[in-house]
């Protein structure tokens, strides 16, 4: 199997943010929505990694799995994955609200629900996983970029206010794996970090294993 276990999939996630390089993920992830661009630096990190025996896959099936890996043609893991700032998770609302456009729970509950239909409908058993991934910056302390350059500037703003970036992004991390304890928590914590505009910004991860 292409991922047998969480430590397994959490240095697959280490080793292609690594690759890709961690300032170029800050860049990318304060100027814009980059939850897409992270899979995809998962997926070919998997495709090149693994070897000619797999087949990995984007956005596969009617239910648009953000990623998948095949072994003999059929899904032995599948993978859905969200981004969040660290504000997004310290706020308890946010953090607990089952709606899914705007909480953290309720995007991996729909999440969830989404590989087990699958995997019923496969009929074969696999190691599937959600990835919710957090990050931390602080705006202030970057070299002075124009209003409207990073994004969710007022949430990483209020987020960072008098506080260590890396205390604020174990905390963070810390609370969604709390809240999401239930549904299989395997592996959190910081992954990797970055600077962008002089400024570090830390990532994070909290993955689950859907049983």
């Amino acid at each position: 199997m292409g991922i047998e276990n969480s430590p397994q999939l959490l240095n697959a996630i280490r080793g292609a943010f690594e690759s890709f390089g961690w300032d170029r993920l800050s860049f990318l992830s304060l100027t814009g929505k980059s939850e897409l661009m992270m899979r995809d630096v998962l997926a070919v990190h998997l495709h090149q990694s693994l070897g000619d025996r797999y087949h990995v896959a984007r956005e596969w099936s009617s239910s648009r799995h953000d990623l998948v890996v095949f072994e003999g043609g059929v899904p032995s893991t599948i993978v859905e994955t969200k981004f969040w700032t660290a504000f997004d998770s310290l706020d308890s609302k946010k953090r607990l609200s089952r709606n899914p456009k705007h909480g953290l729970l309720g995007a991996l509950e729909v999440d969830v629900r989404k590989i087990k239909e699958t995997r019923s409908g496969v009929g074969v058993p696999g190691r599937d996983f959600g990835a919710t991934f957090i990050y931390a910056a602080d705006p202030s302390a970057m070299h002075s970029p124009p209003k409207g350059v990073v994004k969710y500037e007022s949430h990483l703003a209020k987020g960072s206010a008098g506080r260590a970036l890396d205390a604020l992004l174990d905390d963070a991390v810390a609370a969604f794996a709390e809240a999401s304890k239930e549904i299989g928590v395997v592996a959190s914590g910081c992954i990797g970090h970055g600077k962008c505009w002089g400024s570090e910004v830390f990532f994070g991860a909290v993955i689950v294993e859907v049983t």
